[in-house]
């Protein structure tokens, strides 16, 4: 059970996955959604946590 629109994701083709985290968890991760899911396509963005940060505007 997922609350996810499978439906959507299965027409869109295509999952990215951006996070903090490291890599090997998140490999593992994408490798279980490809299982269930595999007519989705899956890629991974790593990011440092300050890229999440929202820049600060010049005054």
């Amino acid at each position: 059970m997922t609350c996810a629109n499978v439906e959507k994701a299965k027409a869109e083709g295509a999952f990215t996955l951006y996070s903090t985290d490291p890599e090997q968890g998140q490999v593992k991760f994408l490798a279980t959604f490809n299982k269930i899911f595999p007519e989705i396509k899956t890629s991974y963005v790593r990011l440092q946590a300050g890229a999440l940060r929202r820049p600060r505007s010049e005054d």
